[in-house]
């Protein structure tokens, strides 16, 4: 049997190759055809020069090969023996065309949802070749899940744990639950407003874009404010101290570049590439310590950020395909050591030197009978409003910070038990979207901490057997000036 798929950029196409591939995975097929109608611009149309309407349709044209190149790769990845085809004109009449040209048995193409006035203006790709192609036509709608409902039943069983991690892209992570659009900050942004950005956009970092030299620096995150506001109340002791930092030190004063760690792992900037594999980030999150990366479009602008936390939101919605799933923290001995914790009535500076000092993300927090009530992090400090609030944060005792968090203390969904498994564990990361889970004993006694890192070494056990060809790791260092050189930003991005 032969198949044909379209493509285009639309984010649906990622869908509709997906049930294409699916489909050549349950028959016996042949090849599968990928082809990308580009339409050039008229060298006619008003208002343009003819030099400029050439060079935009020698984009156009390029932007298409590296379109099949993109989808052309995940179909190797998948075993499946594919051809790639670009043409130009309309979509329904080439598309029909190909079909004819190829002997093509079904053609799958995606409805986009077009209203009544779009059919009667532009016309639908998909009703034009369901009319006039010559096979069978499958039409896949907007919304339906294909990536892994349309595995057949004969593969579903041998489909496996390895296997998601192995054919998973990037992409299919960034979609999972709809596509965010880049947030940055320039450089010269000052420190108190990448704070309210922060709050904002509910991120836990943004990365930071020079402008003059065209260049991505970095990451910056709460952690790295909290730092920099240790570093300033470092003599603060009394009351007229901390007024007169307030006035003559401002967070103001300092901008985003000078708290760039490039060397630091987790703030280096490390681009990926269209449909980079999902074991290669894990690898590189395991063995180089990353925690997020900038993602390319197929022409080199960076569209987003791919997170630890997107990473296990994607996996805990199909945890049941790995063997681990169903075992228990206890079983595994998941999270089981030593947890660092302050009192509740110490301060928050107290906190947050705890949280530099051992290069810790959070820190438990215990009253008095040292039972746990709640957790600390850096980001904390978005519940300040003002500059003088937030000098003033440091000061104030940890159990008021916990008053101001919009989490529940304990008991709350933040805690798990020894007899809770690796499924339960995963969901209620989802749920509440906390980066740390706290293990309590059945008698209330705490025993361990699990991580957003936790998990993703779990899933990283299960690629070490695996032969893939995923790309180099990088060194143990980059220096961001060197990866992210020639990176570019997209139009259509958002400075904070």
């Amino acid at each position: 049997m032969k198949i044909l798929v379209g493509v285009d950029s639309a984010p649906l196409s990622e869908e509709v190759f997906e049930v294409a591939c699916s489909l050549a995975t349950q028959r016996e097929t042949d090849v599968v055809h990928i082809v990308n109608v580009w339409q050039p611009t008229p060298v006619y149309t008003v208002g343009y020069d003819y030099g400029g309407i050439i060079k935009t349709n020698r984009k156009l044209e390029q932007h298409a090969r590296n379109l099949l190149v993109y989808f052309g790769q995940k179909c190797a990845r998948k075993g499946i023996n594919h051809k790639c085809i670009m043409t130009s004109g309309e979509p329904g009449p080439e598309i029909c065309h190909q079909v004819k040209k190829h002997g093509i048995d079904v053609l799958v193409v995606g409805n986009y949802g077009m209203n009544i006035l779009e059919k009667i203006f532009l016309g639908s790709v998909s009703e034009y070749c369901l009319k006039h192609a010559e096979c069978s036509v499958l039409i896949h709608k907007r919304g339906s899940k294909a990536f892994i409902a349309d595995v057949s039943p004969q593969r579903a069983n041998s489909f496996t744990g390895k296997d998601l991690l192995v054919q998973t892209t990037t992409h299919d992570c960034l979609e999972n639950h709809g596509f965010k659009p880049l947030i940055f900050s320039p450089a010269d942004e000052n420190i108190f407003s990448i704070l309210k950005t922060l709050s904002k956009e509910h991120v836990s970092s943004l990365p930071i874009y020079h402008r003059d030299r065209n260049q991505w620096l970095g990451f910056i995150d709460c952690g790295d404010i909290a730092t920099l506001i240790l570093s300033v109340l470092k003599d603060a002791h009394t009351e007229r101290q901390i007024d007169f930092i307030v006035k003559s030190r401002p967070l103001s004063n300092f901008q985003a570049d000078q708290l760039i760690l490039p060397d630091i792992p987790a703030k280096a900037f490390y681009p990926l590439k269209p449909g980079e594999n999902i074991s290669t980030v894990i690898r590189l999150m395991v063995e180089r310590g990353f925690k997020r990366f900038p993602v390319e479009d197929l022409n080199g602008n960076l569209v987003s950020v791919l997170s630890e936390t997107k990473i296990i939101e994607f996996l805990a919605e199909r945890a049941s395909m790995f063997d681990f799933a169903q075992k228990t923290i206890e079983e595994l001995r998941l999270g089981y050591r030593e947890v660092v914790t302050v009192k509740e009535t110490d301060t928050f500076k107290t906190a947050m030197e705890v949280i530099s000092q051992l290069t810790l993300h959070g820190v438990g927090v215990v009253d008095a009978q040292n039972k746990l009530i709640g957790n600390l992090s850096a980001s904390d400090l978005k519940v300040a409003t003002s500059e003088e609030e937030l000098f003033r944060l440091f000061f104030s005792p940890v159990s008021e910070i916990l008053s101001r968090q919009k989490l529940e203390l304990i008991p709350s969904p933040i805690c798990v038990q020894p007899h809770s498994t690796v499924e339960e564990v995963l969901s209620k990361f989802v749920l509440t979207r906390v980066h740390r889970l706290y293990v309590l004993s059945e008698m209330g006694h705490l025993v361990g901490i699990i991580t957003l890192g936790d998990l993703t070494q779990l899933f990283y056990t299960r690629l070490c057997s695996v032969q893939s060809s995923t790309a180099p790791v990088p060194p143990s260092r980059v220096n961001a000036a060197q990866v992210t050189s020639s990176a570019r930003v997209n139009a259509g991005q958002t400075s904070a």
